[in-house]
């Protein structure tokens, strides 16, 4: 058990971080440490002050709708989700009662695969994506920053299906496990998923903290991912 001064220190040592480069990076080290609980008072204190406003997150709700009439249902639950939290709780991390994640599928064109990454605490081959900075201006920069840091690649193009970007291909409710690295609870994702293309397959660099190794498949293997849910088949439509 550590002492309240060992966690002041973590605490000047991880906010000295957070300005610079390498915030990231040092907030995972430290994030190992034994003091767990500690930690994630001092990451909400980082998250304190989102840049996402509730309002525009319920206006790309509103236009998802528009497009999808049919996901009404499928989508009780996370209009229910952003009627009982404020603007700061919808994306901070920290709040286990759920949160908004943002994501990225990656397509390439010419060998008609997708790329998959097989995440280390949720044993699973996913597609990049993971939880909003304070940074992202908003929700798509947030998804293409994920798919820039767990793939290296940051030459692609987004697939649009309307005239606002911010609207994704597909919004998903799923819970996540208990992550024993980081000793954080189950929970729910709320999860804005987008579609990306590149040319043709690139190398990939993954961000080895999360992922083990990647690979490129096409639309029938990806179908076998059922946890993937009902995006597969807007995926299939949107690349025939």
């Amino acid at each position: 058990m550590t002492s309240f001064a060992e966690d002041i220190d973590e605490l000047i040592e991880w906010a000295t971080y957070t300005v610079g480069e390498d915030r990231i990076e040092k907030k995972r080290e430290i994030s190992k440490k034994r003091s767990s609980v500690f930690l994630r008072r001092i990451i909400k204190i980082e998250m304190k002050g989102n840049i996402f406003m509730k309002k525009e997150i319920l206006n790309i709700l509103q236009n998802y709708l528009e497009i999808f009439k049919n996901e009404e249902n499928r989508q009780s639950k996370f209009l229910d989700y952003l009627n009982n939290h404020n603007d700061e709780e919808v994306t901070d991390w920290n709040n286990f009662d759920g949160h908004i994640v943002s994501s990225g599928f990656l397509y390439a064109l010419k060998e008609k695969r997708f790329l998959v990454l097989y995440h280390k605490d949720q044993k699973m081959y996913l597609y990049p994506g993971g939880h909003i900075d304070k940074e992202d201006k908003n929700i798509l920069e947030a998804a293409m920053r994920e798919v820039r840091e767990e793939t290296g690649i940051s030459d692609f193009k987004q697939i649009e299906i309307q005239k606002n970007p911010l609207i994704p291909i597909d919004i998903d409710t799923h819970r996540i496990s208990y992550n024993e690295r980081l000793d954080l609870p189950e929970h729910y994702h709320f999860d804005f998923r987008y579609l990306f293309v590149v040319e043709s397959i690139e190398e990939v660099r993954i961000d080895q903290e999360e992922s083990s190794e990647y690979k490129w498949i096409d639309m029938e293997e990806l179908k076998k991912f059922s946890h993937y849910g009902i995006v597969l088949e807007k995926l299939e439509k949107i690349i025939k």
